[in-house]
């Protein structure tokens, strides 16, 4: 079964089992000398504050400075501009205090497909990029992946 906003890309198993190599999926060009902010929308805070946590992790690990973090309890449906700490990390990137930023998944700032085709167009308009944790096993398998849910990596729809 899929997520109504596609599935999520990863998921805090997958990315808690650490994984041989990790990489990420971004939208921008990513500097070497990376400053990002992190951000998920979770449905409650202890949730919202392990999935930062998570974030950072691979924020230190990809060699990015982490310059600020915010997170929404809102439902992931619920528009991004009616989000007070999505409403941050947007002042951020668009003041250039941050180069980049961090999600566990692109739905988690967008959920609908037509305003993630917005918010690409927004980010591609700026000096910034955006990357989602991706985790892979030596053999290439979504680490974590679910024998029984063929097909998808961990449980798909879950947040980091």
């Amino acid at each position: 079964m899929s997520a109504i906003g596609g599935p999520v890309n990863s998921s805090r198993r997958a990315l808690a089992q650490q994984p041989v190599t990790a990489s990420y999926e971004a939208v921008g060009a990513v500097p070497g000398d990376a400053r990002v902010v992190l951000y998920t929308c979770g449905f409650a805070s202890p949730a919202a504050v392990s999935a930062l946590s998570v974030l950072c992790d691979v924020a230190v690990r990809e060699g990015w400075a982490v310059v600020g973090e915010a997170y929404d309890l809102a439902p992931l449906d619920t528009p991004r501009r009616r989000r007070i700490g999505w409403r941050s990390v947007e002042r951020v990137l668009a003041g250039g205090w941050a180069t980049g930023l961090l999600a566990p998944a692109e739905q988690e700032i967008a959920w609908y497909p037509g305003d993630r085709t917005a918010w690409r167009g927004w980010l591609l308009n700026m000096p910034a990029f955006a990357a989602y944790p991706t985790a892979r096993t030596v053999q290439g398998a979504a680490a974590g992946a679910d024998p029984a849910t063929p097909g998808h990596p961990g449980t798909e729809g879950q947040q980091l």
